[in-house]
């Protein structure tokens, strides 16, 4: 529906709400105003709905990626991601269980899951300190940085093996 508005009689007051519920969610949507009024701004002054009806078209389209968790012991060959994973999500979001079963898929060996507490389906922009936080600690997991006590140092990208 949403695009359908948007191709024909452009930003509606129901494709603002929908697209404010997907990316806030409710309860940020109702607590975090300043967050919620620069969004509409956007959404008013710099997206064309054209583009925007185009764009959710697009993401409704989208194929499943057709990854399977690794089953350990197994010889059976199953398509999944081989790199390292990081999933966030916010506390609050209105996708969280997507990103649960997204992760449920992932071989847990590679794949960390992190829920951003107190946020909704924005954490960088909501929580952007928690974020940070989270990917420094996951990046020196894997060997790419060091902290010394006064500062972050990246090291060659090299991991631990």
């Amino acid at each position: 529906m949403c695009v359908k508005q948007l191709q024909s009689k452009g930003l509606t007051t129901f494709v603002e709400d929908y697209l404010l519920w997907h990316h806030f969610g409710k309860k940020t949507k109702e607590e975090n105003l300043d967050l919620v009024h620069a969004f509409k701004q956007s959404l008013h002054t710099v997206l064309s709905p054209r583009n925007l009806s185009l764009f959710i078209n697009s993401y409704l389209r989208r194929t499943d990626l057709q990854i399977h968790r690794p089953e350990p012991g197994s010889s059976k060959k199953v398509q999944s991601l081989k790199c390292s994973i990081l999933l966030v999500t916010g506390s609050n979001s209105p996708h969280q269980d997507d990103v649960i079963e997204t992760n449920s898929r992932l071989d847990p060996a590679i794949s960390n899951y992190f829920k951003v507490s107190d946020c909704g389906g924005m954490p960088l922009e909501e929580q952007p300190h928690k974020v940070a936080t989270s990917l420094i600690l996951f990046l020196q997991g894997l060997g790419y940085c060091k902290y010394n006590g006064l500062r972050f140092t990246v090291q060659k990208l090299r991991p631990k093996i």
